[in-house]
């Protein structure tokens, strides 16, 4: 599930107390950081992986380890596409000054 509007969440305040002039540029910067995150992640993840498949890790016996762990850097890269797309969007609403889509 994606971020949710009013909710009771304390770094929710900020979006929140804003305006509907900053509101989407300072969401989009959050975005922004959220992408850096997971892309972040997702590479590390991507380095594992790739680490447990080229020394052949197991676990429980002759059971390969890298099947289990790909899911890890797909999901990361997933959450950065879906958060860019987020982000695109907010900056485009922000830049056409749309706040009544915004949401």
């Amino acid at each position: 599930a994606g971020p949710r509007r009013h909710s009771p969440r304390p770094f929710d305040a900020l979006h929140n107390l804003l305006g509907p002039r900053p509101r989407e540029p300072v969401s989009a910067l959050a975005s922004l950081v959220v992408v850096a995150v997971a892309s972040m992640l997702a590479y590390q993840a991507g380095r594992f992986t790739a680490q447990a498949y080229s020394f052949g890790d197991t676990v429980m016996g002759d059971v390969k380890q890298w099947p289990f762990l790909v899911i890890m850097p797909v999901a990361f890269g997933l959450i950065a596409a879906y958060y860019v797309r987020n982000a695109v969007r907010q900056a485009m609403r922000a830049i056409a000054g749309d706040e009544d889509r915004a949401g």
